[in-house]
């Protein structure tokens, strides 16, 4: 039956055509279409009987193992709060050092970050009563959670590296001994290669993400 076919496809438009993928369509294909011949010998008419096999087939999320449906509204709002714990670290960590104007811009962009976060999260989800249902794929997360930590290693590693060219490149191409003055200067050193790191809240927003989506997930006895 063609119509069933072309269904099916619809269901699975967007997935790879693995082997696995093609025999679960193979298999939902086969059983609507004994539904639809016991609906007919039961005395419906084929597009009747189509309307009711398919009635309960309206999505493939709950049978791959990477497709999880989660609340939305719950979903982003653990994120947002996430996000504000991970943005009030950081302040902590930055604000005390305000040793230059960069460390000031650090601290004022951070607490509009802040801001941002907070109002978006008071605006649209306190006391959101809400059950939208959100598709999440998680095998696409775990790729962007993976990638995004080694393209933040690869970034830290540049960093690093830049920071001691900048600071120390001439000194170690004349062969001279480095020579840092003061308190201020071992501080500011210090600084500069911890700073950074501050950027690892971005992998770590990922990750949470991917980790926050089994938090959510709506089952099928919900």
């Amino acid at each position: 039956m063609r119509d069933v076919e072309k269904y099916v496809d619809k269901l699975f438009a967007g997935e790879a055509a693995t082997e696995e993928i093609n025999d679960l369509k193979m298999e939902i294909i086969s059983n609507l279409e004994a539904r639809i011949e016991d609906n007919i010998a039961k005395g419906m008419d084929e597009q009747a009987a189509f309307t009711e096999a398919t009635a309960n087939v309206k999505s493939i999320d709950g049978l791959l193992d990477h497709r999880r449906t989660v609340l939305r509204y719950p979903y982003f709002k653990d994120l947002l709060q996430t996000a504000l714990i991970y943005l009030l670290v950081a302040l902590i960590i930055v604000a005390p050092l305000r040793l230059s104007m960069t460390l000031v811009y650090i601290s004022k962009g951070l607490i509009g970050a802040i801001i941002v976060v907070g109002i978006l999260y008071l605006i649209n989800y306190t006391d959101r009563k809400d059950t939208t249902i959100l598709p999440m794929d998680v095998a696409k997360l775990k790729i962007a959670k993976r990638w995004t930590w080694l393209l933040w290693g690869l970034f830290m590693v540049v960093k690093t590296l830049l920071n001691i060219g900048i600071r120390f490149g001439s000194t170690i191409w004349y062969g001279r001994s480095v020579n840092i003055e003061g308190p201020y200067q071992w501080l500011m050193l210090v600084v500069s290669f911890i700073l950074p790191v501050l950027t690892i809240l971005i992998p770590l927003m990922v990750r949470y993400a991917y980790l926050a989506v089994r938090k959510h997930e709506v089952n099928d006895d919900e």
